[in-house]
């Protein structure tokens, strides 16, 4: 059984898989992260009818997304994994944002919410119903990520109703809905599970969020040592 955990932004979901999605719930934590997804997770292995012993992997977002929130999902599943001794799969937010549209047969700007009306974002290819990554997640205003889309492209994820409204303005561009574009833990599980499989794996110890403020941190400066 597989334990999946997202709490990259205010938006978490924790999920159970075990090759068939047997729970899920998302929910919108706020900053309440801490005190809600550990009795989450437990209220699911309840639902299901199995105990934590039941676990063999953890998959665990990793970001970009908040600070805070990241930390705890990180946290939890770094905990839980060294001391039941389970595998830890990490997975970056944006893929579990874009994965769902593999065959939509368009390129995929996935988003999610920076708060202080940022957005962190990563364009994708869809090759034969297969995600390819064409950039790396970057952090973005609104009128960057505006300039940022080109027709065909499908844009999903974390948008308030002003983005959407600024987006559907530019000609040839499709905004998923706010209900379909919800990201879930029972992708992230999907996409963990298939990697855990091949044997893939990362130490509890090693593995790190992906903030995007500490990398445009350390490109600036990288220039200024240039």
């Amino acid at each position: 059984m597989l334990l999946a955990v997202d709490t990259s932004t205010a938006l978490a979901s924790v999920a159970l898989y075990d090759g068939t999605l047997r729970a899920e719930t998302t929910w919108l934590a706020g900053r309440r992260h801490t005190e809600q997804v550990l009795p989450t997770a437990a209220a699911l292995l309840e639902l299901v009818g199995v105990g934590p012993e039941a676990l063999r992997v953890v998959a665990v977002a990793i970001g970009p997304g908040s600070y805070t929130g990241l930390r705890v999902g990180l946290a939890l599943a770094k905990g839980l994994a060294t001391a039941r001794r389970l595998s830890i799969i990490g997975v970056e937010t944006l893929e579990i944002v874009a994965a769902p549209w593999a065959a939509c047969g368009r390129p995929v700007r996935a988003v999610v919410d920076a708060g202080r009306r940022r957005y962190a974002s990563a364009l994708y290819d869809c090759a034969d119903g297969v995600l390819v990554s064409r950039e790396p997640a970057r952090g973005v205003s609104l009128a960057e990520l505006v300039a940022a889309v080109r027709p065909p492209m499908l844009v999903v994820g974390e948008l308030d109703a002003g983005a959407r409204e600024a987006l559907g303005r530019v000609a040839g561009v499709t905004v998923a809905s706010p209900t379909a574009g919800v990201r879930r833990a029972g992708v992230l599980a999907e996409l963990a599970w298939e990697r855990w499989r091949r044997g893939e794996g990362a130490d509890p110890a090693v593995i790190a969020p992906l903030y995007i403020g500490e990398q445009a941190q350390r490109d600036a400066g990288a220039r200024r040592e240039r």
